[in-house]
């Protein structure tokens, strides 16, 4: 894991029908910026966890037309180790 590097994480998940792709960059203390394509104009649940195991809901973040969805995490410097998942369609 190469922390503060830009680009720390990118996950692929095909879906029926749709594939999401999620990323994430952060610079230091920053917020952390989740990206994410999906389906048009779906709604997507953001979730992180510190360990795996126990999730919290962070909010929900809506696609635009072109599946394209953005999320904040204004809270990420609270956390030594963070990990996040989207939940949608």
């Amino acid at each position: 894991y190469g922390q503060g590097t830009g680009n720390d994480v990118v996950l692929f998940r095909a879906a029926s029908g749709a594939l999401l792709s999620v990323s994430t960059t952060h610079s230091n203390l920053a917020p952390f910026d989740i990206r994410g394509l999906g389906t048009n104009y779906a709604s997507y649940g953001i979730y992180a966890s510190t360990n795996f195991t126990n999730w919290t809901y962070l909010g929900t973040v809506n696609a635009d037309g072109g599946g394209a969805f953005k999320f904040f995490d204004q809270d990420r410097t609270n956390f030594p180790m963070r990990f996040y998942r989207s939940l949608g369609p």
